[in-house]
């Protein structure tokens, strides 16, 4: 951790310091390091890029609370101060990015000028707990930003820099006052969020694990464009079936209506290109709160909710799959089942075992991701293919243990085949993007027309033997390589290991990824080899915000 002086001088030193360094060579920036006093906030570099090549330079913006003058009604709740800190963010980057400030001085030539750029990560569709800027209890604002410092070669440009830190920086420093804001964008941003959390929370006294509010606009702009469908496009608006419409009460908004989706295992069926995978992806979205317009703020889902699929060629260390897979070939072992290339039935075992090992209680699949063969075997192949002959028992044997034995619910998009009617608790049907109540009429067509499926496996689940990190782990990451870096939120480097999560679906930003990185470096800390993995998260984590990692 690089030490940071707590008063480097105030701006006008700042300024002379800038100006004693012009011309010098790139590594007298690191002069820079500790707090400047600006009149009414503190401009904090807090790591210094080692050249105009490298990540670029870390510095904090602190305002005290009696200067940015926030009411205390948007400081009152630490919900209320992260919705506040989500609404300056997006506020702030996309300030920076309409000015171009964002944007390098870069030269085609080597001894042309380099960098100038300021950024600050720009929020998807999501409401998170960032570190980009934090609202503390007395209003205090903190807002994390990078600078690609600026370099002629390799030697410092004081004048630039001298724009950046005492010229643009303190113009963005306006834009995150109070008196700067349009106070009814900000309560109503505030109070949606609110209303959000407090719709969740309703979900388990009603018996639900998800809620979709009449009239969200579920389909998206594109499968890489998280916004919502334009209007000129003529998207249709959800609305209830009236067998599954419930009422909650939220403090803000008051009564919402909208479908609830109880406890169980809940088959979402219909027609290609009629909205099952639509409202599925909505579902697993409602984990996080949203911003207002986004169509699915009312879309709210149990917060341990976890979407598996298959992923061939995943890495499996010590997942105990054998509810699932069993008597594998050349005797290896499926109860400490480990591979670098496990195929899609034993890799959707595994994330399957590993959700419900970290305290999952809701677990969502879509066909259209999964291995068939994990999800069923009909009569026809059951008779063809004995028992003895196959060592996978397909979820279907098992889907309703996991909600009696462990609580477990599932919600399942399934389109091709009525295997699961006998099993379901729910059905719903999507025509057109609208959903129907159909599960007495699954249920009738699964008596008149029996499957004679044989029930496969044992009849009772067992225990899952909890998650237990070993401290040797680590060290065969690193190998004397401390080295995190993020290429995207689906890509991470972990010293020499390489961490691959394009199948955990539920990662919405690449910041998040970054986090993840931070959140294992600090949690090694704690790992005896004793301690499985639920323990150690609630344990160190849950008191805290995520405001430590940074």
């Amino acid at each position: 951790m690089e030490v940071v002086r707590d008063s480097a001088g105030t701006s006008a030193q700042l300024r002379s310091e800038l100006r004693r360094i012009d011309n010098k060579g790139y590594g007298a920036y690191k002069d820079l390091k500790g707090a400047w006093q600006f009149p009414n906030f503190s401009l904090v570099c807090e790591h210094v890029q080692s050249d105009p090549y490298a990540p670029p330079s870390q510095f904090s913006i602190i305002i005290p609370g009696k200067e940015a003058k926030y009411p205390k009604e948007l400081l009152s709740t630490k919900l209320r101060r992260t919705a506040l800190a989500d609404y300056l963010t997006r506020l702030f980057s996309k300030h920076v990015a309409e000015k171009g400030i964002n944007i390098n001085s870069n030269s085609s030539s080597w001894s042309g000028n380099k960098g100038g750029a300021l950024n600050m990560s720009a929020p998807d569709q999501y409401v998170l707990e960032r570190t980009s800027i934090f609202i503390g209890e007395d209003g205090k604002i903190t807002a994390r930003v990078t600078i690609e410092l600026p370099a002629r070669g390799r030697s410092v440009i004081g004048e630039f820099a001298e724009t950046i830190l005492l010229d643009t920086v303190p113009k963005l420093v306006t834009f995150l006052y109070y008196s700067s804001q349009n106070s009814g964008l900000i309560e109503k941003h505030v109070l949606c969020v609110e209303d959000q959390d407090a719709l969740r929370d309703e979900l388990k006294a009603h018996q639900l694990v998800a809620f979709i509010g009449n009239g969200s606009l579920l389909p998206r702009l594109s499968g890489s464009d998280n916004r919502p469908m334009r209007k000129e496009d003529q998207p249709v608006l959800f609305q209830s079936p009236p067998e599954l419409q419930v009422e909650l009460r939220v403090p803000n908004k008051g009564i919402i209506k909208g479908m609830g989706i109880p406890c169980g295992i809940t088959l979402i069926v219909g027609g290609g290109f009629n909205g099952k995978t639509t409202l599925l992806e909505a579902i697993q979205s409602g984990v996080y709160n949203k911003v207002v317009g986004d169509g699915r703020e009312y879309v709210v889902t149990d917060p341990t909710a976890v979407k598996i699929r298959a992923e061939d060629g995943r890495s499996v260390t010590k997942v105990d799959i054998s509810t699932f897979i069993n008597n594998l070939p050349n005797g290896k072992s499926s109860t400490t089942f480990t591979t670098e290339d496990a195929s899609g039935s034993t890799s959707q075992a595994a994330s399957l075992v590993e959700a419900i090992q970290i305290g999952s209680e809701l677990i969502l699949l879509d066909e259209d991701t999964s291995a068939t063969n994990i999800l069923m075997r009909d009569r026809r192949m059951q008779m063809l293919v004995g028992k003895k002959e196959e060592p996978i028992t397909p979820i279907i044997n098992s889907i309703d243990l996991l909600f009696t034995e462990k609580g477990v619910s599932t919600i399942m998009v399934m389109g091709g085949s009525g295997e699961y009617f006998e099993v379901a608790d729910t059905v719903i049907k999507m025509h057109e993007y609208l959903p129907a109540c159909v599960t007495e009429e699954a249920k009738r067509i699964a008596e008149e027309f029996p499957s004679h499926r044989t029930r496969e496996g044992e009849p009772k689940l067992g225990m899952f033997a909890p998650r237990v990190p070993l401290p040797s782990s680590f060290r065969k990451s690193f190998q004397g390589k401390e080295k995190l870096s993020v290429k995207h939120k689906q890509l991470l480097y972990f010293g020499t290991s390489e961490l691959q999560l394009a199948g955990v679906e539920q990662i919405a930003e690449e910041d998040q990824s970054r986090c993840i990185l931070q959140a294992i470096m600090f949690l090694r800390n704690y790992i005896d080899g004793n301690t499985d993995l639920l323990q150690l998260i609630n344990v160190h984590f849950s008191p805290f915000s995520f405001s430590f990692l940074s």
